[in-house]
């Protein structure tokens, strides 16, 4: 991997440019001209839905109520911010808002991709999906695509599923074994636990 894909780990050693690695430079940045969170995330306190403009955002500005902001918006960590990615991962140039959390199924760490439905694809451009599928092997990567679409990303392929509907099952590995229905997914997991 290059300097400039850098590492969705949060390790140190890449460089950013003037001696500074990707997690240096992340720690300095700042939302600035970026509001993509306040498109794409949900935000029950306020009613807002995913992928549509919050009424308090103010696009290239910010939040008009920023100090009194919602508890979700408050404690929402942009992976921009706390990943070591390059300047190209700012929400308001790949077009994505990415996320870090732990994965429900194998308490590690996952990584969410929510592409602007505006931009449903973005995540396939280059260099995007190069680097994500650089990363797969080390963390679960995620891509939000629509309400009925989302794709599990793995080293050998890319898992297509509804999440309203579907269950994609790994193996003690972490290989993907396949997707099943949400019922015999769960029945699945009661009958191997």
């Amino acid at each position: 991997m290059t300097a400039a894909a850098g590492d969705l780990r949060n390790k140190n050693g890449r460089s950013a440019g003037n001696g500074r690695t990707w997690h240096e430079a992340a720690a300095e940045r700042q939302c600035g001209d970026c509001s993509m969170c306040c498109k794409v995330m949900r935000v029950e306190e306020i009613s807002k839905p995913e992928h549509q403009w919050c009424q308090h955002a103010r696009p290239g500005i910010g939040c008009a109520i920023y100090e009194t902001r919602p508890a979700k918006c408050r404690v929402f960590r942009c992976g921009w911010f706390v990943l070591d990615m390059g300047p190209h991962w700012k929400p308001t140039k790949c077009k994505m808002v990415l996320v870090r959390r732990r994965d429900r199924q194998s308490g590690g760490r996952e990584l969410i991709v929510q592409p602007d439905r505006n931009y449903p694809n973005a995540w396939r451009r280059s260099p995007y999906y190069e680097e994500l599928k650089a990363q797969c092997g080390q963390i679960r990567i995620q891509i939000i695509v629509s309400d009925r679409c989302n794709v599990m990303m793995c080293p050998d392929q890319d898992v297509y599923f509804d999440p309203n509907t579907e269950a994609v099952m790994f193996d003690g590995v972490g290989r993907v074994k396949g997707v099943l229905p949400i019922e015999e997914a769960r029945k699945y997991i009661l009958d191997n636990n």
